[in-house]
């Protein structure tokens, strides 16, 4: 069953309480014990079934693997996801194949682990062991994740050791955010991704099952509901906002658009907060993560290089890559395709749709796209 609350209609979203969240829609066919999206595409499930949605709550394909699925991730076109044995596994989303590939990998996890993105590595984090940090494949001219250039075989480049419990893991602008059951939030900086280090630890005002990061905002989720942490880069951040009764078991994050997992199933939320975010996104391989945002007028997407020779630029006509569907809105270029280490920010003031690309890999599907949305009524002092 699929409840259609609020559409974006004219620029505008419908919206009918006065909550900092609004409920867009929820997709109600079965529980929901893990999420995770690029902006682009959304997977989530439980057990034995995964579902892959595209464009909100259209589905692209159901699919029924011969293992449990604990947790999954999305890098660019492939699926991650790690199975009750351990074992972790690949889908491919280009074809129409539903066909799981196993992923070589040079240690085994020995728990249950949780997985995570942080630009060109996956991070497993597990209980009482530490987190790996596994390096994507990439091809011989740096085309990676998401093409069919590589093999699966992935290698780890770093480790660290955990003495606790994790209740969730996320990843922001190179830095590692590890929620300890029944304590705090551990803060890992892994700017040099072969040499992590714990930097600090954060109080997280209560329990935590699941967690995400956007910008300046970590959004923790719990049976009671969610809460907003502010200012995450400071010692002790401030609790800005905690909305009960919109609990889960899983959360993941694109712009202002949380997808909220539960026993009920999938609902999709509206950060309707009046202050202005900003909103990362990383520039690696041959793809940008998250890939698509929803953003409110006001609002700043900061873009990192992280590894590759890249750019953005939005669709303009001329010389536009072949993905572009339609001119910018709003139109910008940070300069030529670059090698790693660039930062460009792009402030967002009209209310539209925004494709754009990088030139250097213009035909390998390095694309995104930034759609700025006004809510038709904005929830008070948030």
């Amino acid at each position: 069953m699929l409840i259609v609350i609020s559409a974006p209609v004219a620029g505008a979203e419908y919206v009918s309480e006065t909550t900092r969240f609004r409920t867009v829609w929820s997709w109600l066919q079965h529980p929901v014990d893990w999420v995770t999206t690029n902006g682009d595409r959304t997977a989530f499930g439980s057990g034995s079934l995964l579902t892959v949605m595209r464009a909100g709550p259209d589905i692209e394909r159901q699919v029924v693997p011969p293992f449990s699925v604990r947790d999954g991730v999305l890098a660019g076109n492939d699926l991650y996801v790690i199975d009750d044995a351990r074992r972790l596994h690949k889908l491919g989303l280009n074809g129409e194949s539903n066909t799981f590939h196993a992923v070589p990998t040079a240690e085994q996890p020995g728990t249950i682990p949780h997985l995570a993105l942080m630009d060109d590595y996956l991070i497993i984090a597990e209980d009482y062991v530490g987190i790996t940090l596994l390096a994507l494949p990439t091809g011989h001219d740096g085309h990676g994740a998401g093409t069919s250039m590589h093999s699966d075989a992935l290698k780890a480049v770093a480790s660290l050791p955990v003495a606790f419990r994790i209740a969730a893991v996320a990843t922001a602008a190179r830095k590692i955010y590890l929620a300890e059951e029944g304590a705090g939030i551990h803060v890992i900086e892994a700017r040099d991704p072969h040499a992590p280090e714990w930097i600090r630890s954060l109080p997280a005002d209560g329990p935590v099952t699941a967690m995400t990061v956007n910008g300046d905002r970590l959004y923790l989720v719990d049976e009671s509901g969610i809460r907003v942490l502010n200012r995450i880069g400071e010692v002790r951040p401030a609790v800005s906002d905690h909305s009960a009764g919109l609990g889960g078991t899983a959360i993941a994050g694109s712009g202002r658009t949380l997808l909220v997992g539960s026993g009920d199933g999938l609902s999709s939320l509206r950060d309707q907060s009046i202050t202005e975010a900003i909103h990362d996104v990383s520039v690696a391989n041959t793809f940008f993560s998250p890939s698509s945002l929803i953003v409110a007028p006001g609002d700043t997407v900061r873009w990192t290089n992280t590894g590759g020779i890249h750019n953005t630029e939005s669709c303009d006509g001329i010389d536009d890559s072949p993905s572009c569907a339609g001119i910018a809105t709003e139109q910008w270029r940070n300069g030529p395709p670059a090698g790693t280490g660039w930062t460009f920010e792009q402030l967002f003031t009209i209310v539209g749709t925004n494709p754009y690309f990088c030139f250097q890999h213009r035909f390998f599907g390095m694309d995104g796209t930034i759609i700025v949305q006004q809510a038709a009524v904005a929830p008070p002092g948030v």
